[in-house]
């Protein structure tokens, strides 16, 4: 399972997040590293979900 499964508009939203500039780094397939008010957070899949809705 890769970070984006099994949410289908999850292409969308790191391409979204990677345009304005949010994505530090992908630390690996499952976690990934955004920044929000110059504070870094790492992502799991779960928490794609709240952020797809």
């Amino acid at each position: 399972m890769t970070l984006c499964e099994p949410y289908s508009n999850c292409d969308v939203l790191l391409q979204t997040l990677g345009k304005i500039g949010l994505i530090v780094k992908v630390v690996d397939e499952m976690t990934l590293r955004i920044r929000i008010n110059d504070e870094a957070w790492d992502f799991e899949p779960k928490a794609v979900t709240l952020v797809t809705g």
